[in-house]
């Protein structure tokens, strides 16, 4: 019962955190394009005192001094894989959890609009030259691949452990994953995986698309309902 209590304790996490990562970039992509005179940076420092204030809040609502024992508790035991492991072993609160997925969220965001000079209204993101030196396709690609095989094998992803996810990601590309799977790039793309700019993530499926329709038969019942749901899914994007 306690390791199902944790199992459903990590996806209302990674549900909270997707969503609120995804909302708050699709916002920021409103205000950078209504910009107008006030321009782009002033969009910016709005958005970075904004994400200071937020990352603050969340940090000072969860349960007091919860922040600092799960960080003592994820340097010190290489058995918590990442932070959020350590969180709930602390807490079993479900607004512990929440708060501390909007922390991570927020914080995700501040890293790709400052950290890393970037914002939210380049047409796409540039994937590191390392990983396109390692690989004839990007992390994004082989990760959405893997996501579409995952379901036309009837496997509900809502409910399944992005950590063991992007473990099988790890497998399939030949790629070792670190001690911990919360420093894999791959796990942050599982996590990750439809929150890049819309035009990067519509060429991600129309790309891994290409590759189903070619493998796809009359017989392949799985295969072809996965064409079209990739399908649908580009014309969200």
């Amino acid at each position: 019962m306690e390791d199902i209590k944790k199992s459903q304790l990590k996806i209302l996490f990674e549900a909270t955190y997707n969503n609120i990562l995804s909302s708050i970039k699709e916002e920021n992509n409103k205000r950078f394009a209504l910009a107008g005179e006030r321009g782009h940076d002033f969009v910016l420092a709005e958005i970075k005192r904004e994400l200071t204030a937020g990352i603050q809040k969340a940090q000072e609502s969860l349960t007091s001094g919860l922040f600092g024992d799960a960080y003592k508790s994820f340097n010190s035991d290489e058995s918590f894989e990442s932070p959020i492991d350590a969180i709930i072993h602390h807490s079993k609160k479900e607004n512990d959890i929440k708060s501390f997925a909007s922390f991570e969220a927020l914080n995700q965001v501040w890293d790709e609009l400052v950290i890393d000079n970037s914002n939210l209204t380049i047409e796409s993101l540039k994937e590191d030259e390392n990983e396109n030196n390692k690989s004839e396709y990007t992390i994004a690609q082989q990760v959405t691949a893997i996501y579409y095989c995952l379901i036309s094998l009837g496997i509900n992803i809502t409910k399944v452990d992005k950590s063991d996810i992007a473990r099988l990601v790890h497998l399939l590309t030949g790629k070792t994953p670190p001690k911990r799977i919360a420093n894999s790039d791959i796990y942050k793309r599982v996590l990750n995986l439809f929150t890049k700019t819309d035009k990067s993530t519509s060429k991600d499926l129309l790309f891994v698309l290409d590759h189903f329709k070619k493998i796809a038969t009359l017989e392949s019942k799985g295969i072809n309902s996965v064409v079209t749901l990739i399908t649908k899914d580009s014309e969200n994007y």
